[in-house]
């Protein structure tokens, strides 16, 4: 399975499956993440 590390909205990195269009984190980033979350 390919993994990429991309750059998200906010600067923070995630790692990208391109076969499944999935992320770790938001596409958003990780602070807008923990922000919603929290």
């Amino acid at each position: 399975m390919k993994r990429e590390i991309i750059t998200t909205g906010d600067g923070s990195k995630t790692i990208h499956m391109p076969e499944w269009n999935e992320q770790y984190h938001s596409k958003h980033g990780a602070l807008q993440e923990a922000l919603h979350v929290l």
